[in-house]
């Protein structure tokens, strides 16, 4: 990969680092929240049994929702590493290029697309959920 391509896709990956720290910090924040502090009520009880049971499933989301952030995170900071060492667009199955246009979509892909798929349907372990 020419030197060109590989600070273009380290720009990316340090934009998109930075949308995904500020959305991760303001979820953080809110999971945090008591259901009390979220309502602006002045008791964390509610009148209606449904509510607590909506209030729980909201902030299980959120928790979810920033665990996958959190992922995703750390997936980029692997491949600024990457980038750093001199893996970056490198299939770590097969050990041959990655396509620009997978790098385009999923900048911090760690294989080929050929190589997930096949890992997809095996279902292995190592590589499963991962990009």
């Amino acid at each position: 990969m020419r030197k060109r391509d590989r600070e273009r896709f380290e720009k990316l990956l340090l934009e998109q680092r930075e949308q995904l720290a500020s959305q991760h910090g303001q979820m953080g924040d809110a999971a945090r929240r008591t259901p009390r502090e979220s309502s602006g009520e002045l008791s964390a009880y509610t009148h209606h049994m449904a509510d607590l049971g909506t209030d729980a499933m909201a902030r299980e989301q959120s928790f979810l929702l920033a665990a996958n952030l959190s992922r995703t995170l750390s997936e980029i900071d692997d491949a600024l590493q990457r980038i750093k060492g001199g893996g970056f667009g490198v299939c770590e199955v097969c050990r041959r290029p990655i396509e620009p246009k997978r790098l385009q979509a999923l900048p911090y892909a760690r294989d080929c697309i050929g190589c997930r798929e096949d890992r997809d349907r095996r279902g292995d372990a190592p590589g499963a959920g991962r990009p």
